[in-house]
């Protein structure tokens, strides 16, 4: 069912009601009164819990909080990740990255009670992703949030994800800390093409691959309305990166990555796109460009001592950062010391 067909529905001589799935009725009145509410046995009693009217009340939004209304018994797994995913995952820059998670909870679990999911259940259905271990930890992570909502929710009074540790994922965290070689740097600046283009871009910038396709330029600034974090951004454009905007960045993320490893097939360690972004931070610090200028050029947010600088603009200090990394790396492409 959705509105057009709610709307569809005409009052009788008499109130009837009209399912809407999963214990999501519509309530219509002799006068054309159309209410939701939901519809619960507890005891061997049906219970009427009133949600509100339509249209005042959308479908979309009676559905979410019937799932919300549910008593401890009722509730499964695929409820609980659907309140997740409005909650939390929804305001994610990156939603998608949650499909694959959904979709492993629901085949495995979903029509459990969240009420009936025990630690040794939940234990076995991280182990069992241990093949890529740091997947395996977000899926750990995931669930221990999702359990968290459903104490919030009244679906539990206890946490069965929150003992599960990363002995069962495998998964340690290392820090990644490969910048590309000045042979690197002179190779990138022989490849062709606009996806090279781009490479080169991201290398003088210091931006995302999605910062340098979706934003736009404006005089000597290149600006994105909003980034990663959620905030807009911009970095001055030197003139090695604007011979770089020839042509529009239309290709995917993905398409990218998978361009840059088929470049690098000869390889023994190849680096990514993202390393680009690590090595406009090193070239800028290693010719004397502050630790507070280089994390305000790459967006992040200042932690510790560096937040007093935190709503500081250092627009001239931003500026003259973009210029000492373009002068390295035009001295590398050229081979000057």
């Amino acid at each position: 069912m959705n509105e057009a067909d709610i709307k569809a529905v005409k009052q009788r001589d008499k109130d009837y009601m009209v399912g809407c799935g999963d214990s999501l009725w519509l309530r219509v009145r002799t006068t054309g009164r159309k209410t939701f509410i939901v519809r619960r046995k507890q005891a061997g009693k049906t219970k009427i819990i009133t949600l509100g009217d339509w249209p005042t009340l959308s479908l979309k939004e009676a559905s979410r909080r019937a799932i919300t209304v549910k008593t401890p018994g009722d509730a499964t797994m695929n409820d609980l990740v659907q309140q997740y995913r409005e909650a939390v995952i929804s305001r994610h820059s990156r939603p998608k990255q949650f499909d694959s998670y959904e979709a492993k909870i629901q085949a495995a679990i979903g029509n459990i009670r969240v009420s009936e999911v025990g630690t040794k259940r939940l234990s076995e259905l991280v182990a069992d992703s241990k093949s890529t271990p740091r997947a395996a930890d977000s899926l750990r992570s995931h669930l221990k949030a999702m359990f968290a909502m459903a104490i919030e929710l009244g679906w539990r009074t206890d946490n069965p994800a929150a003992v599960i540790g990363a002995r069962v994922t495998g998964y340690k965290y290392e820090p990644i800390t490969r910048t590309l070689s000045p042979d690197e740097i002179r190779q990138l600046w022989l490849w062709e093409g606009n996806n090279a283009a781009l490479l080169r871009f991201l290398l003088l910038t210091g931006l995302r691959i999605s910062e340098g396709q979706h934003g736009r330029a404006d005089g000597d600034l290149w600006r994105m309305a909003t980034t990663k974090n959620g905030k807009p951004h911009w970095v001055y454009l030197t003139p090695a990166a604007r011979e770089q905007l020839a042509e529009p960045f239309r290709v995917s993320n993905t398409a990218v990555q998978a361009w840059t490893r088929r470049k690098q097939q000869s390889s023994d360690v190849a680096w990514t796109p993202h390393d680009l972004r690590r090595t406009f931070a090193t070239l800028a610090m290693d010719n004397g460009v502050l630790p507070h200028v280089v994390e305000k050029c790459l967006n992040h947010a200042l932690e510790g001592m560096l937040r007093v600088y935190a709503h500081a603009e250092m627009t001239e200090e931003r500026i003259a950062a973009a210029k000492v990394v373009e002068n390295a790396v035009l001295k590398i492409v050229k081979g000057q010391p």
